[in-house]
């Protein structure tokens, strides 16, 4: 039902003209985004009227959507755009970095996370982004990327055999409470890799505690 009243919206929104109504089409384009209707999103973004704000909404969420549909060079390049123009804001070398980290290019997927990271940390703003709630569910919650950085960097450095390192950001993931399964077999992977057998069973064997449905394949190894 809610997804006819957004449709409902969008119909309405088609013969109105003024700027004014930019805003109101963004957030529907945004809502959209967040259930998964990526392709209505896009159609509805060709009828915003730019101002600045709709123009960095636009550019950005024009990424996630290449992004989302597994175009990683066409967003690892609109992400590149976006760096030019808002250069101070986190989330163009976020999504650098995810499409570099996606085209196995580790090197410079270590180098956008990092500088990612950097441009958070010395933000006042909060950069969000949108991660599915499930594999068995199209909604998307908003989240800060502070979490996702430290846990793709982590990964980004242990693809690079920087073990010791991806080590220590994994562990901050599993502080904050972020992808624990997750970080536990990346940990695991790293001491395996350190020739650490006694931890990276420990490790293995707590990922596959908390769900992760990988753990038992490194397990028999």
């Amino acid at each position: 039902m809610k997804y006819f009243l957004i449709l409902a919206t969008i119909l309405q929104l088609y013969s109105c003209n003024n700027i004014s109504n930019s805003d109101t089409r963004f957030n529907i384009a945004a809502e959209l985004i967040r259930n998964g209707k990526l392709r209505e999103a896009d159609s509805l973004f060709n009828t915003i009227k730019y101002t600045n704000k709709i123009d960095f909404n636009y550019k950005l969420l024009q990424i996630i959507i290449e992004f989302k549909y597994s175009k990683f060079t066409e967003s690892l390049a609109a992400s590149q755009n976006f760096i030019k123009i808002y250069s101070t804001n986190s989330l163009g070398y976020y999504y650098a970095g995810l499409s570099e980290f996606n085209l196995h290019n580790f090197i410079n997927s270590e180098i956008y996370f990092d500088l990612a990271l950097t441009k958070l940390n010395k933000s006042s703003d909060k950069d969000f982004i949108y991660l599915k709630k499930s594999n068995n569910n199209s909604d998307f919650d908003e989240v800060s990327i502070y979490d996702d950085l430290q846990f793709m960097l982590g990964l980004s450095k242990r693809f690079l055999g920087k073990y010791n390192t991806a080590i220590l950001y994994m562990e901050a993931c599993l502080d904050r409470n972020y992808r624990k399964a997750d970080a536990y077999l990346v940990i695991g992977d790293c001491y395996a890799s350190l020739g650490d057998e006694v931890n990276s069973r420990q490790y293995f064997l707590l990922a596959k505690q908390n769900g992760n449905k990988d753990a038992d394949k490194y397990l028999i190894k």
